[in-house]
């Protein structure tokens, strides 16, 4: 049987164990396994998601699911590191500068919470 994808392309598996949080005019959502290509950009809310604040650090939120503990990811001239501790924490995303683009990041470091 296949997996049913929803209109953002992600399956109910990936969508559980999701990521998201609102940039600007843009809604992000990252999914697992959280490899390079496993995100979406949206202008509207992905549906699903739970997109409440203004920035990134207000408005980012887990779907529930499993999450590693650290996802870092190269987003062009900013690095982004996804912290999540505890089952039932609000996630906190954090920025570094990458103006030279030199780092190529998309890891996840887990003991799976």
């Amino acid at each position: 049987m296949m997996k049913k994808k929803k209109a953002t392309g992600i399956t109910e598996k990936q969508l559980k164990g999701s990521i998201g949080w609102k940039q600007g005019i843009m809604y992000i959502l990252t999914y697992p396994p959280f490899g390079k290509n496993d995100i979406k950009y949206s202008r509207k809310p992905i549906k699903g998601g739970n997109y409440s604040g203004t920035t990134p650090q207000e408005s980012i939120f887990k779907t529930g699911g499993e999450v590693p503990n650290i996802i870092l990811r190269d987003m062009g001239i900013f690095d982004i590191s996804i912290k999540s501790s505890g089952k039932n924490k609000k996630p906190k995303i954090s920025f570094k500068r990458d103006l030279k683009q030199k780092t190529n990041l998309s890891r996840i470091y887990s003991t799976r919470i």
